[in-house]
């Protein structure tokens, strides 16, 4: 395959900070059409044929398509996977095992637990107040008792304890409130995409490190289609000396229901220390679609080989040349919604 200027420039980029230090990559800013995937796929090539080892790689692929691709490409080496199927492994995994604070955990793990959720050094004794009251706040075991205990009891059961303070209670009531939650889900049998993604930063945060820093490169296909979460629970596998490589269109930013916007492609940029290139040539589109594109992009260019096409802009008086049997079809709902009522009132059968 014949590459342009502007991939061969992507190339050598990535190539030289193959040796750099520090978090750092590159944001490849692509239009409709330029082959941003088939780029990632042979910078990949390229990491692997310069001994960058698979097993530092991560492809992140936001459909299953690409992600098959990768396996098939590097025979299952390179870990291809979305987002959402690693939050789902790494939530599995937790929930299937005990977790959070238990009575029946060493000490060990208790004084960790002291330092990293910020509990006084009584959590024993109310730990042991709580057992005797039929309270048990684990993770995974069994806490039927504690459903019927109301968060005011709880509070005042904890004060009249010898070393009971209002702090103390608030951080044991968190605990049992997370045990309860969980215990929810479990009962539940099933979690979300969402759930997926939200579990795992939640647990980060209350100071589980349930999500191991082990790739030394990142490949980041369609990132303007990640929400703010997303980008998070990418930074919780991402090492502070890891190459990072992505590549997105801001215009093709379908998914704002769902939290994402182009400033989180700024977000991304500075959270991943990226230098962003270009690949502005397209292949897809016709070069008189390209020009009025420009209207809103202005550096879309088609590739010369492609066909010249004609666009044709459709107005409020498109409906007078509907005939019967017509089908209208349009990318978004808007369009169809303000235009509904005048639709039904065509005189011709329009589907």
């Amino acid at each position: 395959m014949k590459w342009t200027d502007e991939q061969l420039h992507i190339f050598a980029s990535v190539e030289e900070m193959v040796r750099g230090k520090g978090r750092r990559g590159i944001f490849v800013n692509s239009v409709a059409g330029a082959g941003k995937t088939t780029m990632l796929v042979e910078l990949l090539d390229r990491l692997l044929e310069r001994g960058v080892a698979a097993k530092d790689i991560l492809f992140v692929s936001f459909n299953r398509s690409i992600r098959d691709e990768i396996h098939e490409r590097t025979n299952g080496k390179v870990a291809a996977k979305t987002i959402h199927a690693m939050g789902y492994e790494i939530i599995k995994t937790y929930f299937h095992r005990s977790w959070g604070v238990s009575v029946a955990i060493n000490e060990d793990v208790a004084t960790e637990l002291h330092d990293s959720l910020g509990i006084s050094s009584d959590l024993t004794t109310g730990l042991s107040m709580l057992k005797k009251n039929g309270i048990v706040p684990a993770g995974s075991m069994a806490v039927d008792a504690a459903t019927q205990v109301t968060a005011e009891e709880l509070r005042e059961i904890l004060q009249m304890t010898e070393n009971g303070n209002p702090e103390h209670a608030e951080n044991l009531l968190a605990i049992l409130q997370e045990s309860f939650d969980d215990n929810k889900i479990m009962e539940r049998g099933y979690i979300d995409f969402d759930d997926a993604i939200w579990l795992t930063l939640k647990k980060n945060q209350r100071g589980f490190p349930i999500v191991p820093k082990t790739r030394k490169v990142i490949i980041i296909d369609e990132a303007q289609d990640l929400s703010w979460s997303d980008i998070v629970f990418l930074d919780l596998l991402t090492r502070n000396d890891a190459l990072v490589i992505g590549a997105g269109d801001p215009h093709q930013n379908i998914y704002t229901w769902r939290g994402t916007t182009e400033d989180n492609i700024t977000m991304i940029k500075h959270l991943f220390n990226l230098t962003e290139l270009s690949q502005n040539l397209t292949f897809r589109c016709a070069k008189a679609i390209s020009a009025y594109a420009r209207k809103f992009n202005r550096k879309i260019k088609s590739f010369e080989n492609n066909p010249q096409g004609r666009v044709e802009v459709v107005g409020k008086g498109f409906l007078s040349r509907l005939q019967k049997g017509d089908i209208v079809i349009c990318r978004e709902h808007d369009f169809l919604l303000r235009r509904f009522v005048t639709i039904m009132e065509h005189p011709d059968v329009i589907y």
